[in-house]
């Protein structure tokens, strides 16, 4: 059996404990859910639990079939509700264009007389609980909004803010968001 030095060894299990330490921590950006922004000081949007930063014109992906999370093409056109993009020269239609937005940090503000939160989860840094559905807790959006429950399973708002019907079917890109089914910030 080879000789380990005791300094070497405690070395090593000091570093072994600071990395676990840093991976149990939860991420603690100024973002909702605890990203960091980008370059812009704009948050990221989060589809499907994933977060997405915008892209180098300021805009963000949008969902489309199948789930599917892309971005607007070299021209800024989104693809249609199958994801196809636009075929070379053709004109963008309306709709699809990508216009720059910029989702801003929360600022936390302390609520020191709220009870504590559903099995003691934390707060994220706006000070709002999570929400339960079934076993599971879920966070605000960056836009501060809850997911909602679908016969598909919980599912979040689109990057337009808008929330999938009682099947777990989103709307395609570019059409309105039917009354009832907008995102509306809200504070657990």
């Amino acid at each position: 059996m080879a000789y380990v030095p005791t300094w070497l060894a405690m070395a090593l299990a000091a570093v072994v404990g600071i990395m676990c330490a840093f991976a149990q921590s939860p991420p603690s950006g100024p973002c909702l859910g605890g990203a960091f922004p980008d370059a812009g000081n704009c948050c990221p949007t989060m589809i499907n639990m994933i977060n997405f930063y915008r892209d180098a014109r300021g805009c963000y992906p949008t969902r489309v079939a199948n789930n599917q999370v892309l971005y607007a093409d070299v021209g800024g056109c989104f693809p249609n509700a199958q994801g196809t993009y636009r075929p070379a020269g053709a004109t963008c239609p309306p709709g699809q264009q990508c216009s720059p937005t910029c989702l801003p940090t929360v600022v936390a503000t302390p609520q020191p007389t709220r009870p504590a939160c559903p099995a003691n989860a934390q707060r994220d840094p706006a000070g709002c609980c999570p929400r339960a559905f079934g076993m599971s807790l879920f966070y605000r959006d960056v836009r501060g909004c809850y997911p909602i429950a679908t016969n598909v399973g919980v599912l979040y708002a689109d990057a337009s803010g808008c929330y999938p019907n009682e099947a777990g079917v989103y709307n395609p890109a570019g059409m309105a968001c039917p009354a009832g089914r907008q995102c509306v910030p809200a504070c657990d």
